[in-house]
């Protein structure tokens, strides 16, 4: 009964979700480190999205039974872009 979040229960930031997504495509990437008054004049109060993320969690759905195929991130990523045999 009432909301579920369909988010993972590994909670990764946008900066560790860019670096494993470049090494699950074989990529270098690199994050310039772009100061936040930078976000906040460009984007004003949308800026915190971007800077600070959003905390939701898995909690009820897991706590109802729901089992995750891929427990972290990497397995996720892995299993989209390996190569099929």
């Amino acid at each position: 009964n009432g909301t579920y979040n369909a988010v993972a229960p590994d909670h990764v930031t946008n900066h560790t979700f860019t670096q494993a997504l470049a090494t699950a495509l074989k990529r270098k990437i690199i994050l310039p480190n772009i100061p936040p008054l930078f976000f906040k004049l460009l984007f004003g109060e949308m800026a915190v999205v971007l800077l600070t993320g959003s905390r939701v969690s898995s909690d009820k759905i897991v706590g109802r039974g729901y089992d995750f195929k891929y427990a972290n991130l990497q397995a996720a990523l892995g299993n989209i872009f390996s190569p099929k045999n």
